[in-house]
């Protein structure tokens, strides 16, 4: 018996440590794991079920119109990519969509991983997304520009694809210096190897001044019936936490790499 509770503390042991690491490389996410078909307001949602998400200071922070034809809403499924762990449902929005992080991510050097799916319902929609740093005094850092008939585009650098209706897998590499911020975006990688793509990043753009990430906000500026999807946002130190990781289940302790 004292040999079957020894072997059952160290696998408990293990487990929890692993868990640890897994959240340690996975700095926040998520799958928008909340009830399905709930439609009204988004603001507040903070961790949903069976996976939780973590990593944020508090809940999403949603501009709600309950005065016009707003039917935001968490829909049924979950977006899906070759290689890309995704779980749950996924949000559907209309105006500005934010939330920032628990531990704001501030380097001198280094990278930072990034991913979601994001897309629209109708070619005529308009909308961009940004990255924040609340200590930046001149704006966002980053902003993504992802209009219907228009080219995606990254601080004004073009990716050579036009947004259209589909929903597509945004990876971004940020890489800090002292002196200016590099950050590289793909658009639907290949990313079946849980590894860095090997091709070209379809647009890269660099700053002059080393900022931080504080939180993220999505802006569809269109009418009430142009609607937005996002899903599975990751933020990770590493190109493969921003693929395979989820939030650890509280009933497992554990979600395997």
């Amino acid at each position: 018996m004292k040999n079957v509770l020894q072997l059952l503390c160290a696998v408990f042991f293990a487990l929890a440590m692993s868990a640890e690491t897994v959240r340690a490389d996975l700095l926040a996410y998520e799958g928008f794991n909340y009830e399905t078909n709930r439609v009204g307001s988004l603001n507040g949602l903070s961790g949903g079920a069976p996976v939780p998400d973590y990593g944020w200071a508090s809940g999403w922070s949603h501009e709600f119109y309950s005065s016009k034809d707003d039917n935001s809403r968490i829909a049924l499924g979950s977006s899906t990519h070759d290689g890309v762990r995704s779980t749950g449902n996924r949000a559907v929005f209309f105006r500005k969509f934010a939330r920032n992080l628990a531990s704001p991510v501030r380097k001198t050097q280094g990278t930072l991983w990034i991913s979601f799916f994001y897309g629209a319902n109708t070619s005529k929609a308009t909308s961009s997304f940004e990255f924040l740093d609340s200590a930046r005094t001149n704006g966002a850092p980053v902003t993504v520009t992802v209009s219907g008939r228009s080219v995606i585009s990254m601080n004004g650098v073009g990716t050579g694809v036009t947004a259209k209706t589909a929903v597509r897998f945004f990876l971004f590499c940020v890489n800090f210096s002292e002196t200016g911020n590099t950050v590289s975006l793909w658009l639907n990688p290949d990313v079946t190897s849980g590894t860095a793509p090997t091709t070209e990043p379809h647009a890269t753009c660099t700053t002059t001044d080393n900022w931080g990430v504080t939180g993220i906000r999505f802006t569809n500026n269109s009418g009430f019936t142009n609607t937005y999807t996002v899903d599975e946002i990751r933020f990770g130190d590493e190109a493969r936490d921003v693929y395979k990781l989820t939030a650890p289940n509280a009933a497992t302790a554990l979600i395997l790499k």
